[in-house]
């Protein structure tokens, strides 16, 4: 599986981070989780880098404000260059993330959305 189609996905909520992990792997995708921001800078430090992150903001430990801090940090840093969509039931979510990030999704996700948006950064999974 090509590097292009690593997805890490940030999300504390169990029952979500696996929908969207299997709806992902299905499509033929490499995810790794993190259960919060903590896990997902630990995570980052390690190579091969994913395609794209997506990130809930609520999160226990490390908020995701604060991913988006840390990754955003270094310019000159690989990792700053990897697009971070949000996945967030916050409204205003997506107006303060705008300038941040690359994308937004509202939860709940709907499934054909996720997948174009996920497709859009890393490519079709599968020819």
């Amino acid at each position: 599986m090509k590097a292009a189609e690593r997805i890490l996905i940030v999300e504390d909520d169990e029952g979500i981070r696996q929908a969207l992990q299997d709806a992902l792997e299905l499509e033929g995708y490499l995810v790794e989780t993190a259960a919060d921001g903590r896990q997902a800078l630990e995570q980052l430090q390690t190579t091969p880098y994913p395609a794209l992150i997506l990130l809930d903001l609520m999160l226990p430990f490390v908020t995701g404000w604060q991913v988006i801090e840390e990754v955003k940090r270094d310019k000159n840093h690989p990792v700053s260059k990897i697009p971070i969509v949000i996945a967030s039931a916050a409204g205003d979510a997506a107006l303060k993330a705008a300038s941040q990030v690359e994308g937004y999704l509202k939860k709940p996700i709907h499934l054909d959305v996720l997948l174009k948006t996920v497709a859009r950064y890393c490519g079709p999974a599968r020819p």
